[in-house]
């Protein structure tokens, strides 16, 4: 998962516990640095600092958000009416922490276009990801490099994603191992995770083959065959355009590309999703 956060939220947060500490100030300048902070301003403070914190989690600040906790310790703590002389310091260090918190961090801009493939694990619709959850992690990775515009790696996601499909396909018709070799006499067998795409869409090839034979001819036989048949060319089809390329480093893609992977994706899991599931 990735460390999402909002920048807007973070600078008003940060505004806000600034115009706090000019507040202060001035109260100070106007009424000594003995004068006792009013509660309404007080829990304002720490309503904005609480925040803050939770805030300073989510951007991995864990020393800013291990000062503002000690610094709301100091301010809420039983029985202390905390004046200026208090308050102050209070929060020019916080401000300062996490202000150093972000000198140390590098941070990447997703844009608005980019946004909804951020930690989203169903990238490709409700169904897929209750017919395939097994393909979430590499569909929320898919997403997320989509989002940074690492475009070669999302490709390589979403060829890991069409194997999830490939093998609840195989397993649809009761291939679980694939046949080493052809060769006559030699029965070795490899399973189905670890055999070559080619070695399994050849086994499917030939079990849709055989079931197609023992099929009667009317709506049955032709609603397997519409099923069968347009999903393997379509297999094979990501297989040569993509898969082999991406995975032996012949090929990088741009955005355009990593886009329209994603719709044939999409295409081939959501139409697997209506008759077949690893579930």
């Amino acid at each position: 998962m990735m460390n999402d956060f909002s920048l807007r939220d973070a600078m008003v947060k940060m505004d806000l516990i600034a115009s706090a500490h000019c507040a202060c100030t001035t109260l100070m300048t106007t009424k000594g640095s003995s004068f006792a902070i009013h509660a309404s301003l007080r829990s304002a403070i720490v309503e904005k600092v609480t925040d803050l914190s939770v805030l300073c989690v989510a951007m991995g600040f864990d020393d800013a958000s291990q000062k503002l906790a000690l610094s709301l310790s100091r301010i809420t703590e039983p029985g202390l009416t905390p004046n200026v002389a208090i308050m102050i310091p209070e929060m020019r260090h916080i401000i300062e922490a996490v202000e150093l918190n972000a000198n140390k961090h590098r941070f990447l801009n997703i844009l608005s276009d980019r946004a909804e493939y951020l930690d989203n694990n169903k990238l490709l619709g409700d169904d897929v990801h209750s017919a395939f959850p097994s393909a979430a992690p590499d569909l929320k990775e898919a997403g997320n490099c989509l989002a940074v515009e690492c475009n070669t790696a999302a490709v390589f996601h979403l060829m890991r994603v069409v194997e999830w499909g490939l093998r609840a396909l195989a397993a649809s018709l009761g291939v679980r191992k694939i046949r080493a070799t052809k060769k006559p006499g030699n029965k070795k067998y490899t399973p189905l995770p670890y055999a070559e795409w080619e070695k399994i869409l050849d086994g499917l090839q030939d079990a849709v083959d055989a079931k197609m034979q023992k099929l009667k001819r009317g709506t049955a036989k032709q609603k397997f065959q519409e099923f069968y048949y347009p999903a393997l060319q379509d297999i094979r089809g990501l297989r040569d355009a993509w898969r082999n390329h991406v995975m032996h480093t012949r090929a990088e893609y741009t955005r355009e590309d990593a886009i329209a992977v994603l719709a044939h994706v999409k295409r081939l899991m959501q139409g697997l999703a209506i008759r077949v599931s690893e579930v």
